[in-house]
């Protein structure tokens, strides 16, 4: 649903029967303004295909899933520029480079939506000391601890340093953190901070690795040194 939405909210000018013969047999809430529609639900992933502003129907069938999965494949071809336009925008909102309004990596309610604890009749709630942690966490959402581009950055330095030092460890573990953070450039559907999880951890532990490694080389100059 993101890519469809999102690459018709960047696609130039299509009219809505350019636009319906890419859907095909998926079913719209509305078959009318459907860029201007799509404009206004794009990254307000809970009305895809939910509220009154829905662009989608609900998707119920594995046929209405098929003609979903058609549809995405006719308007990424039709409009390949738009797509990547999407996809970049995407992408920057995952790795919090989005502005503050739009980012929330910290959640400290037991559900997103007060609504949705009546879905799950259940209303859990949190301990003093967990109440405690999650005042120190929030405190730092807005901070750069919380933005996973720092920590892309960060790899990207890092893994030609590694490489330098023949530190194999340290370049494996910064470079499968840059290479999920590749694969999400196309496969991330909604901003979720859980997604940069081991690229964070990978960076971290590089880190640690490559700062290690090069203290060891200090040590060992230091001892040749004094051989001498």
């Amino acid at each position: 649903m993101a890519d469809v939405i999102g690459t018709i909210n960047y696609a130039h000018g299509p009219t809505d029967t350019a636009i319906m013969s890419l859907l095909g047999e998926v079913q719209l809430a509305k078959q009318t303004e459907i860029q201007r529609r799509a404009s206004a639900v794009y990254g307000r992933e809970r009305f895809y295909a939910g509220g009154e502003m829905r662009f989608f129907e609900p998707v119920k069938t594995n046929e209405q899933r098929e003609a979903l999965y058609g549809a995405r494949r006719a308007v990424v071809a039709a409009y390949p520029i738009a797509y990547l336009r999407h996809r970049m925008t995407e992408m920057l909102r995952v790795i919090g480079f989005s502005g503050p309004t739009s980012w929330k990596p910290v959640y400290t309610s037991y559900v997103e939506f007060p609504t949705d604890a009546e879905g799950v009749q259940q209303q859990a709630r949190s301990s003093r000391l967990q109440q405690l942690i999650a005042h120190w966490v929030t405190a730092l959402a807005s901070t750069r601890v919380f933005r996973p581009y720092w920590y892309l950055v960060l790899a990207l330095v890092l893994l030609p340093v590694a490489l330098v030092q023949r530190n194999r460890l340290a370049a494996i573990l910064v470079a499968s953190g840059v290479s999920l953070e590749a694969a999400l450039f196309f496969m991330s559907f909604r901003l979720d901070f859980r997604a940069n999880h081991w690229l964070i951890v990978s960076t971290m532990l590089g880190l640690v690795f490559v700062l290690h490694a090069h203290r060891e080389r200090r040590r060992t100059h230091a001892r040749a040194a004094l051989a001498r």
